[in-house]
């Protein structure tokens, strides 16, 4: 479950950075890096898109089950532990830690 859960949360995370970050663009790149030790997977995904705003993932972000969008950060919020992001000088990082 813990493997299933972590994919999902990064393939979320991964659609959001084409969807919100690169919108508008021709495209863009998007950096992943997998660390597993003692029990933690840590995934980092970096970007160089529009950055998310402010506090974005400082809540839970819960939405109606018949919604259409909206939907992203509260399923990686859901799938994961921890969930870090930061944005500096033109990079953004989002960082998943799940305990397996």
């Amino acid at each position: 479950m813990a493997a299933y859960d972590l994919e999902l949360a990064t393939v979320e995370a991964a659609n959001n950075v084409v969807e919100h970050g690169y919108a508008g663009t021709s495209g863009g790149e998007i950096g992943l890096d997998l660390e597993i030790d003692r029990g933690i997977a840590v995934i980092t995904l970096t970007d160089h898109g529009i950055p998310v705003p402010p506090g974005l993932f400082d809540q839970c972000r819960p939405a109606p089950l018949d919604a259409t969008e909206g939907r992203g950060i509260g399923i990686v919020q859901s799938c994961v532990d921890v969930v870090n992001y930061s944005t500096r000088e033109g990079l953004n990082r989002l960082t998943l830690i799940k305990l397996l």
